[in-house]
């Protein structure tokens, strides 16, 4: 009982903006709610699930307002819906971005002019984007998104605990998508990411 209390008030507080109190919610139901997203990934085995995760919460706490307290059970089914609509527009991302051939250039064989444009300028956005941010956190986002490291790699590296980088990773990507309005525009082309990790390789 005294659990779902503090469930219950944790509940209320982040309804009420207090971005703390959400996340004290969250890891209380992260392993229940990363067994759902995993339960629902299905076919689609080529999503990561800390991003699905990740987008998960952020939506939730865009539309926590919205809800009523019903009780954890209710709370998670909600979770739910919303991590199959994530996994959907991952899995349509990513098969868009399949039918679209690799071209390093403006426009090449079968990609047309006004696309190789919206690229660049996608591409323009996402670097302004990331310039925002303080220098670790940008770091962690580009090792995540462009390099594909696991937490775990990342917090050896940056000399965190894994939760303490997921926690900078969620701010930086809720940042990033409060500029970009999506976060679809963290899913680069392929030739792109590489041009980011050749750069990253530069710097270091």
């Amino acid at each position: 009982m005294a659990t779902q209390e503090r469930e219950h008030t944790l509940f209320s507080l982040a309804q009420e903006g207090d971005r703390q109190a959400f996340e004290a919610l969250a890891e209380l139901y992260r392993p229940r709610l990363l067994g759902i997203i995993r339960s629902r990934m299905g076919e689609h085995l080529e999503i990561e699930c800390d991003d699905v995760h990740q987008e998960v919460l952020m939506r939730a706490y865009e539309s926590l307002a919205r809800i009523e307290w019903r009780g954890e059970d209710a709370l998670l089914a909600w979770f739910g819906t919303i991590a199959e609509n994530v996994i959907l527009n991952h899995a349509r991302r990513q098969k868009r971005e399949r039918k679209v051939p690799v071209d390093s250039g403006l426009a090449g064989a079968g990609t047309s002019p006004s696309t190789a444009m919206q690229r660049e300028r996608r591409f323009a956005r996402l670097q302004a984007a990331l310039d925002t941010l303080d220098p670790e956190a940008r770091r962690v986002v580009l090792m995540v998104r462009i390099e594909g490291m696991k937490l775990k790699d990342i917090a050896e590296r940056v000399g965190r605990s894994p939760e303490a980088v997921r926690m900078l990773l969620r701010r930086s990507i809720q940042k990033l998508k409060d500029r970009l309005g999506e976060t679809g525009s963290l899913h680069l082309p392929h030739d792109r990411r590489l041009e980011m990790r050749e750069e990253r390789n530069d710097e270091a």
